[in-house]
């Protein structure tokens, strides 16, 4: 006897276990289930559907009694009932709940009955523009309105990249799951649609060079984003903590990106939506967008029906646009007016209206597309600010950027050194996030077309925001990438910066560009040792401080002062200053640190751990004019100088709890000052030294002592 191997097994291969397992629980009959299953590969989808379908029908010649549902929900009908139909989706119309509701109507009204419904074709999503494909994203969150009431199954055939953007973009889709089904096979190519910019294509805002590194990111692992701390490696650890904390580094960034966020935040440009009147509204927007979305579903080749529904959908993104520039920024604001935005935009897509980037009504009149996707690019890098899951929000600042290169495609000179600062504004940020070399490329280049093409446009204050934030994402870019070159060209943004102010336009805003300037400076300065750029750094500082008061803003008044304290300290260092020098600088560190202090006690301005670190250089100031001072000098100094750095070591201590990383650093410290005061005052000395000491220190000093 030869045993002869079944086809479908012939055929599937490694894939028969799982075929076994989905034919298994669609044999189960069981209503309102929803089922993925995820192959790559266009034919074996075909193949495998095709062979469920006859599995389906030689399984219904069983015989089955009684027609209803049992306890469990399974489906007993009459024998042919057990049948497995087909849906063919249609991307032009990205609605999924709409086309299986209507491909379920038709097969009610033909007398047939179905046990499961399987959908095919979803992978023709990926040839689809942007806008189509966030408007079939959103469709799948809608399946609760329509799974509850099938008397069927819905099986949904996707490739791997689609299950992945449903997971991530479509969480209410998601969670409606019954199970997942992974068949393994070669993908099958879906080039890109034609009208949109892939990810592999030259954008306006991509140099070549860029384009190289644009071809490597994917092997960028996304966790790669170095910290500022990377500039303090000559430090030892909790020096190194205290210093990145304090210096401002993560927070002057914030400073630096603060106009130019303000710009996207309110970069939605008037006029946009072209032909929309806000008087035709209803009281209550969403049921005119509800009635809008079903309506789009009707006879499209009515020039006048599909306009009046495109008008209907911007009106109400207008409408809660008008909201947000209000200050009403609360999600649900903010995705209605996506979602009126997207409604209107494939209303006109799937008319053919974008040709051109133009839109046209019904007297020929034709009107820019540019403001309305720069609008949509605004409303996303708006949601990203209301969301706390990191993956969650990079997609929607991927979604912004996507939205501004539509714009810019459209060639509106009035809109597009707008729009390429909101680019920049948006990488910036999408490089706190994933592959930060390539954003920051790509915020450089953006800002960069921004001031070229602005320059006779922009006021000088908008001129200055642009200068500063180009300087922001060059010091940035300096973490990962030419140190030294991006460092210099950081520094020449903020000096362009700071000239378009004249002298009675300085305030806050040209305080926080001369803090940044500082920034850069000091941090190219300890690189090449370079006296002219710590006092170019100190300059810069004492400048921003003449603005930035106790009284104007305390909490940078605050980081300023540290951040010169730290500049006179690290220029005292250098092997090329005299003593002299070095005592002044010193001193002034000293100074510096003490009204830094001074500041954010009087406002209780700082954490405790803030607090710490900062008494903890101060200290460190201290004891490092011990260390230079000659042995010959007055006792008397170096006494001085080793009480001041105990108190501030204790200061620094008395602000942690013993769980604190920076308890041990400050501990060793502490040790190391007891000992200086045995060399230099006895026994006697450290004696007096341990009376001052907490009590809770004791039992860590006796045993090292």
């Amino acid at each position: 006897m030869i045993a002869v191997q079944p086809k479908s097994r012939r055929l599937l291969g490694i894939n028969q276990q799982a075929y076994q397992t989905l034919r298994s629980a669609l044999r189960l009959n069981l209503r309102r289930q929803l089922l993925i299953a995820v192959c790559d590969s266009v034919a074996l989808q075909e193949q495998l559907a095709t062979q469920l379908e006859g599995d389906s029908m030689f399984n219904s010649k069983a015989s089955f009694e009684g027609t209803g549902f049992d306890s469990f929900g399974a489906i007993t009908t009459k024998p042919g009932a057990n049948t497995i139909g087909r849906l063919k989706f249609e991307p032009n119309d990205a609605h999924l709940p709409r086309q299986v509701a209507r491909r379920m109507s038709q097969i009610e009204q033909s007398g047939r009955q179905l046990s499961q419904l399987q959908v095919l074709g979803i992978e023709q999503m990926t040839r689809q523009p942007a806008i189509t494909q966030n408007y079939f994203l959103r469709s799948l969150n809608t399946i609760d309105t329509l799974l509850p009431k099938l008397e069927t199954s819905l099986l949904i055939w996707v490739s791997w990249p689609w299950l992945r953007t449903m997971q991530a973009s479509a969480p209410e889709f998601w969670q409606w799951r019954n199970g997942v089904y992974e068949f393994v096979s070669d993908p099958t190519p879906t080039p890109a649609y034609s009208n949109y910019p892939s990810k592999t294509e030259k954008t306006e805002i991509l140099t070549a060079q860029q384009a190289d590194t644009l071809q490597l990111i994917d092997s960028q692992a996304e966790g790669s984003l170095a910290t500022a701390d990377s500039f303090f490696a000559n430090r030892n650890e909790q020096s190194t903590q205290i210093i990145a904390r304090l210096h401002g580094e993560t927070d002057d960034c914030e400073e630096i990106e603060a106009g130019t966020a303000t710009n996207v935040a309110t970069g939605f440009v008037a006029g946009s939506i072209a032909g929309a009147s806000v008087d035709v509204l209803s009281s209550n927007p969403q049921s005119i967008s509800s009635q809008a979305d079903s309506d789009s579903s009707t006879n499209k080749s009515d020039w006048l029906n599909w306009q009046k529904r495109a008008d209907e959908h911007f009106s109400v993104g207008y409408q809660h646009r008008r909201l947000i520039e209000s200050g009403d920024h609360t999600l649900a604001t903010i995705e209605s007016a996506i979602a009126a935005y997207e409604a209107g935009l494939q209303c006109l897509e799937s008319q053919g209206a974008l040709t051109d980037g133009m839109r046209e009504d019904a007297e020929g009149e034709r009107f820019g597309l540019a403001s309305c996707l720069n609008d949509l690019g605004t409303l996303y890098w708006l949601k990203a600010q209301q969301l706390s899951d990191p993956q969650r929000i990079a997609d929607c600042m991927v979604y912004s950027t996507q939205f501004y290169s539509q714009a810019l495609e459209q060639q509106d000179p009035t809109m597009a050194g707008q729009i390429y600062s909101n680019v920049g504004a948006v990488y910036s940020l999408l490089a706190s996030y994933r592959y930060p070399v390539f954003c920051l490329q790509q915020a450089i280049a953006a800002y960069n077309q921004a001031i070229t093409l602005g320059s006779h446009a922009h006021t000088p204050r908008e001129q200055a925001t642009l200068y500063n934030s180009l300087g922001s994402s060059y010091w940035k870019l300096s973490h990962h990438d030419q140190t030294d070159q991006h460092l210099r060209l950081a520094i020449r943004a903020y000096q362009a910066a700071l000239q378009s102010y004249d002298s009675g336009a300085r305030d806050l805003d040209y305080a926080a560009v001369q803090n940044n300037l500082g920034i850069a400076c000091w941090s190219l300065a300890k690189r090449e040792s370079s006296i002219a750029l710590y006092e170019q750094a100190i300059t810069a500082y004492q400048a921003a401080l003449v603005y930035r008061t106790c009284e104007s803003d305390p909490a940078a008044c605050a980081v300023t002062y540290n951040n010169l304290a730290l500049a006179y300290w690290d220029l005292s260092k250098e092997d090329i200053v005299e003593r002299t020098e070095k005592t002044i600088y010193q001193r002034n560190a000293i100074a510096a640190f003490n009204a830094a202090l001074k500041t954010a006690k009087d406002r209780s301005i700082l954490s405790d751990t803030d607090t710490a670190t900062i008494y903890h250089c101060l200290g460190d100031v201290y004891m490092q004019m011990v260390e230079v001072t000659p042995e010959d000098e007055p006792e008397d100094e170096i006494a001085d100088a080793l009480q001041k750095a105990l108190h501030s070591y204790i200061q620094s201590i008395g602000c942690l709890t013993e769980a604190s990383p920076l308890f041990q650093p400050i501990l060793a410290v502490i040790l190391r000052n007891l000992r200086f005061h045995y060399k230099y005052g006895g026994l006697a000395g450290q004696q007096n030294a341990l009376n001052q000491l907490p009590s809770r220190l004791i039992p860590y000093m006796m045993p090292a002592l």
